[in-house]
Formats: C-alpha cells, structure tokens, sequence
C-alpha cells in the first residue's frame, strides 16, 4: 500500500484486488503476488516526475480523468470506478474502487464513476478557493451516454432508477 499511496498509482487496482484474498488466498493469487513483484523489480527505475517549472510562468489547470468498467467482480457484480486528476499533468491524486451498488448498465457504471470524481474535483475548488486561488477544472469521461446523461438533467425513464450515493 505504500508504494501505491507514495509512487506507483498504477498497482492501485492490484493491491486492491489481491488484498481481498490475504485471508484465504489460494495459488492463483500467490501466483499474481509473484507477477507484481516480478513487476516492481522490472520497474524498479520508474518513477513519476514533476518539472520545476515555476508556477509564476505558466497558468495552472487542474484535469480529472474518469473511467469505469462494467460489473467486473464476477461474484458480486459490481463496477470499478476509477480516476486520476493532475495538475498541469503531473499526478496529484487517484482512486481504484468497487462501487458501492450493482450498475445495470456501462452508462450507469460510467456515470456513478463521473459523479465521484465530480465530487473530487469540488473539493479541489473549494479547497483552493479558500486559499485564495482560482484555477479552471476540466473532467474528462470517455462514455458518450454517461455525458448526456450529466449535461441533459431532465428526468429520464432510463435513469430515474440511479441511487443516490
């Protein structure tokens, strides 16, 4: 968990995966554990990088990325939300998570996965507005249906079922 929290986002969703099993893992998931370590000693001169450019010089922006999968537990069947935000794109916070309710569809996957990271990047706004800053956010989705459902807010029989979360 510290390599992921500290420099390597990307075994994020591993370590969450692999972590369910810790209490009766079987020879698959020692199998895997062996494929992530394997991983880190081939990347172990892989690092994330941020320039030292002043932030004087160049207007800051900050970019959240939001995606999802469809019900890719197959016990369960629930979603993984994902998101990354970077800040004039140098990573700065990310989650891999299960969602919390079974979606019926890739819109609604992609949609509950959109108003999460919405809801991250509030936070950078009012945090930042606190500080006396105001820079622009941008979210990004890659699901056509999930962004018309966000930009079209009228009631919608295929939608009206969508918890909220």
């Amino acid at each position: 968990m510290y390599l992921v929290t500290c420099t390597c986002p990307d075994l994020g969703f591993v370590v969450s995966f692999l972590s369910q099993f810790s209490s009766h893992s079987l020879l698959c998931h020692h199998t895997a554990v062996k494929r992530v370590f394997r991983y880190l000693a081939g990347t172990r001169t892989t690092s994330l990088v941020s320039s030292r450019r002043s932030f004087m010089d160049i207007p800051l922006l900050i970019t959240g990325y939001s995606d999802a999968d469809y019900a890719s537990c197959h016990d369960t069947r629930y979603s993984i939300s994902g998101y990354v935000f970077l800040l004039n794109g140098c990573a700065i916070s990310w989650l891999s998570k299960k969602q919390n309710s079974v979606s019926i569809s890739t819109t609604e996957s992609e949609y509950m996965a959109l108003a999460t990271t919405a809801r991250q990047a509030l936070w950078y706004i009012n945090r930042l507005l606190q500080l006396g800053f105001t820079i622009p956010v941008a979210l990004k989705a890659d699901n056509t249906s999930s962004i018309n459902v966000t930009e079209n807010p009228i009631n919608n029989p295929k939608t009206k079922h969508i918890d909220i979360s």
